[in-house]
């Protein structure tokens, strides 16, 4: 039943988050559910005493949002182009959800989260800081959304801590589902639904 719960709320947050697929609300249930960093006494998975198993899924969630941020601002084209680095993320998503559920103790679970945040990392940072300064320039409002995505990125991290208010998102994902297409047409996209 735990790992039901781990992987409906991963979903969820994922969802709420408006970033592709589920890897933001994996990447933090991966920290809260397995006391990633905190308390490995009881753990099943002690590869994960790692502290670079913890950077690479915090680095993960930002990297997921840099990357949609950045395909945002690309023509119909790029979007299009970037569809076979869409279903390795998520496949790579689906792969750790399973991993995790069955409590695998193999360090090869991480190699799923090296590949995709290498590859989302190429396509996510590029030219993103160069982007952001040159709309700041143009607009106040749109650094204030920038700024509000990170704090809203920050508050989901926070909130993943959190087990009642993980279980309270997973029964409200279709409202948050709802809530998130209703804002799609947001630039950049970022968390629309939490800020």
């Amino acid at each position: 039943m735990n790992e039901l719960l781990h992987i409906l709320t991963s979903l969820t947050l994922g969802l709420a988050t408006g970033i592709n697929g589920p890897i933001a609300g994996l990447a933090a249930v991966a920290l809260a559910r397995l006391d990633l960093g905190f308390d490995f006494d009881d753990s099943a998975l002690p590869w994960l005493e790692s502290p670079a198993i913890a950077l690479l899924l915090f680095g993960w969630v930002v990297v997921a949002y840099l990357s949609a941020v950045h395909r945002r601002g690309q023509g119909a084209g790029a979007r299009a182009a970037d569809g076979p680095a869409r279903t390795v993320q998520l496949a790579a998503s689906v792969v750790l959800a399973a991993l995790l559920a069955v409590a695998e103790t193999n360090s090869l679970v991480a190699l799923p989260f090296a590949a995709s945040a290498a590859l989302f990392g190429a396509l996510g940072f590029g030219d993103f800081f160069a982007r952001a300064a040159r709309r700041a320039e143009r607009s106040a409002r749109t650094l204030v959304v920038l700024t509000r995505d990170l704090c809203a990125l920050a508050a989901v991290a926070a909130a993943a801590f959190v087990a009642p208010l993980g279980a309270a998102l997973a029964l409200l994902s279709p409202v948050l589902w709802w809530r998130a297409k209703g804002r799609a047409d947001e630039r950049p996209a970022g968390l629309r639904i939490l800020r």
